[in-house]
């Protein structure tokens, strides 16, 4: 598979002009917010404090699903999409807070609370993977977003396909490619790519995984369809990346209908990744259609 992030000298017919046109920055033609939801609309009273933080692994990727506790207090928060978590309402002093997740050590840390502060410094935890405790599983989420894009067909292999992203040419447009953290033991990854197609030219995208090493990136592994796609990944397919990678990267791409080609402007997508650690799903689960798997006892096969 073949994929391009520069203009194209020659985009032929009609084809070509729909798409220079598409690129053209549309009033709902950027990424989302890279604020969590969980901070926006936080006040603070002038008597009280708040406590702002995000969970992250070793690799600065959000850890959903995280209890943090605040030591004595008796109030839990669990951690949002983004990993974010916020205590509201408290009195002034310094506290102590522990962040607790399966398949993870226990981090504890501290901070101050200032009554009526406005301006309050967003915690970092990193909560490291226990990798002595085994078998266990741990989804990732990732929302992208693809301005404009050609998936067109290769001549010399029907079976593939090229993808072209111009629009990503400035890396502000379009946010298709993501890294994604690989905790070793991996036994496999699964991600899932889903997206609500409205496109009037075609509604296929691939998902693949790269190198992140690789000077020249090529592609490891992708498949391309209709949503959901769904990409399971052998760990020891990872294991051939160059450096003793910690990660993985995804990126999303148009792809062509078989031999038609594919027209893609302003496509929103999901993207769950799920990090299986000493056990294996079983055949056919998914995450779009399953739920979250934590375990064997969720998912694995029999």
């Amino acid at each position: 598979m073949k994929h391009v992030q520069i203009h194209p000298v020659v985009v032929v017919g009609l084809l070509g002009a729909l798409f220079l046109a598409g690129c053209a920055q549309s009033g709902d033609g950027t990424a989302s917010s890279s604020s969590p939801d969980s901070f926006r609309n936080v006040q603070t009273a002038p008597d009280t404090g708040i406590i702002k933080g995000v969970v992250v692994s070793e690799s600065i990727t959000p850890i959903p699903g995280a209890n943090v506790q605040l030591a004595g207090q008796k109030l839990n928060k669990t951690t949002d999409k983004d990993g974010a978590f916020v205590f509201t309402d408290l009195k002034a002093g310094t506290y102590f807070l522990k962040v607790t997740k399966a398949g993870h050590l226990a981090q504890q840390t501290s901070t101050t609370v200032v009554e009526g502060e406005t301006d309050v410094k967003t915690l970092k935890v990193i909560l490291p993977v226990d990798r002595a405790s085994l078998p266990f599983a741990q989804l990732y989420k990732w929302d992208g977003f693809l301005e404009c894009g050609v998936g067109l067909p290769l001549p010399d292999n029907p079976v593939s396909h090229g993808g072209v992203n111009p629009c990503a040419v400035d890396g502000a447009n379009s946010h298709n490619t993501q890294a994604v953290e690989v905790s070793v033991p991996l036994t496999m990854a699964q991600l899932e790519l889903r997206w609500d197609g409205s496109q009037a030219l075609g509604n296929s995208l691939s998902i693949g995984i790269l190198d992140p090493n690789q000077v020249t990136p090529a592609d490891f592994a992708h498949v391309a369809g209709q949503s959901p796609v769904i990409l399971p990944v052998d760990g020891k397919l990872i294991q051939q990346f160059e450096g003793n990678a910690t990660s993985m990267l995804e990126r999303v791409f148009p792809a062509a209908n078989g031999q038609t080609p594919v027209l893609i402007l302003n496509q929103r997508f999901t993207v769950y990744t799920t990090e299986f650690h000493g056990f294996v799903p079983r055949a056919g689960w998914a995450f779009v259609t399953d739920g979250e798997c934590t375990g064997p006892a969720d998912c694995g096969a029999k």
